[in-house]
């Protein structure tokens, strides 16, 4: 096959994903947006303009802006100096951290919630240990509920995100113009702030406004952890209209302002990763130890509480799985929710066995994953035998819109479809 002709194959295989992308994702997002130019069953501003000027809107998105400032910022100072470290110097355990840092990024928003409540809540491990230590009768801390509990959560998710990030690209930048400034006799310090803080300003720029992205747009960790009106965001809002009050009209409204934004932040994010220089591969080298006592100590400390605060949250979950509160059980340690769960016990609440929920999480994810593996690659192959182009710019649309806003979209879709079954809920939530 020629050349021509492979570039043509290629684009001939990308048409059906293009069109699946376009319906299945355009069509949601038209049905959500659309309906922010409604108001009394006709096209109109009216609702939209309300919704903008209002001071509830503008006190949302101070909120939403503040919080995602702060968590981003926060994930990046702690973030650099282990990326420092791990740049720098010979690391035991730096394959297990960074591994742990994969995990955060896979967990669902809604495990992390889980975590913090059994490990930071009122009645959570960490007050109960310090209420046990020092005879206390009220937990001592009291996080959940507050503007730190949604910062420490973010800051969970995120932090091993700036980790691996600034860790991958630092470590690959060339250390000869490091060791000519150090035969100049420049010191350590000046050699940072001199030589390689400038050049990793592009990363830290962009995984900032990464995190920032996800902080934006998040949801769960906001609708759990925040605990009230004065801790609403934008994605709060939009489902708290569309489910609470069924103002459709009003949710999409906030879910076109959210678009908004996110497109802005997306495009600053792209525009501050075009700086990032193309790697140039660092030659294999050994890295040195870490000679300095004091400096060793400090890092170990900071690894440790890294780790801790990291599989914390997570080990208190299988620890509460084992625990019984019942008095009819037998308070303790017990395998009775297991035993529930599998179905062996009838369970309280009408809920079926956990196996029919891990059936239907398999099919959802075994499918889901075959069909977007095999529709990316198509789509890849043809962007990398093409210019770029607005094909390009359409499918980084995603990123820029969150779960809630498409979700909304398949709700108005299902609400307009008169055929109701098991088969079409696999196939929206498949699709979504």
């Amino acid at each position: 096959m020629t050349r021509q002709g492979e570039v043509k194959f290629y684009h001939r295989m990308a048409i059906f994903p293009i069109i699946l992308f376009s319906l299945f994702f355009l069509l949601p997002l038209f049905a959500t947006l659309s309906k922010a130019f409604i108001f009394d069953n006709k096209f109109s501003l009216e609702n939209l303009k309300s919704v903008i000027t209002s001071k509830y809107t503008l006190q949302i998105l101070s909120f939403t802006i503040l919080q995602a400032l702060i968590s981003a910022l926060i994930s990046i100072l702690i973030a650099f100096p282990g990326a420092y470290y791990f740049s720098n110097y010979k690391a035991r355990g730096k394959r297990l951290i960074l591994s742990l840092s994969s995990l955060c990024f896979t967990l669902p928003s809604i495990l992390v919630v889980l975590g913090f409540v059994i490990f930071y809540g009122n009645s959570g491990l960490i007050n109960s240990i310090l209420k046990a230590l020092f005879n206390l009768e009220n937990p001592p801390l009291k996080i959940l509920y507050t503007f730190k509990a949604i910062i420490m959560a973010h800051a969970f998710l995120n932090i091993p995100i700036a980790l691996s990030l600034i860790t991958d690209y630092y470590s690959s930048l060339p250390r000869s113009v490091e060791k000519v400034a150090a035969t100049l006799g420049a010191s350590p310090i000046k050699i940072f702030f001199t030589i390689n803080f400038p050049r990793l300003i592009p990363i830290l720029l962009s995984a900032f406004l990464l995190i920032f992205l996800f902080c934006f747009s998040s949801f769960a960790i906001i609708l759990v952890l925040g605990g009230g009106p004065q801790f609403t965001t934008i994605e709060v809002e939009i489902y708290r209209q569309a489910k609470i009050s069924l103002n459709y009209n009003n949710a999409a409204s906030f879910a076109l302002l959210s678009l908004f934004f996110n497109l802005i932040i997306l495009t600053l994010s792209s525009f501050a990763s075009s700086f990032i220089s193309t790697k140039e591969e660092r030659k294999q080298e050994i890295l040195p130890k870490n000679k300095n006592k004091i400096s060793k100590v400090l890092f170990t400390i900071y690894f440790t509480l890294f780790i801790l605060s990291i599989l914390g949250p997570l080990l208190a979950i299988v620890y509460r799985s084992f625990i019984s509160t019942s008095a009819k059980v037998g308070i303790g340690f017990s395998l009775n929710q297991y035993q529930m769960l599998l179905g062996n016990i009838r369970a309280t609440g009408g809920l079926g066995p956990a196996i029919d929920a891990i059936r239907n999480s398999l099919i959802i994810a075994i499918l889901t994953a075959f069909i977007s593996s095999t529709f990316a690659l198509f789509i890849v192959l043809y962007i990398a035998n093409k210019k770029k182009g607005r094909l390009d710019i359409i499918l980084m649309l995603p990123m820029a819109v969150s779960s809630v806003i498409i979700g909304l979209g398949f709700l108005i879709i299902k609400s307009v479809i008169p055929y109701h079954s098991t088969l079409l809920g696999y196939t929206l939530v498949i699709i979504a």
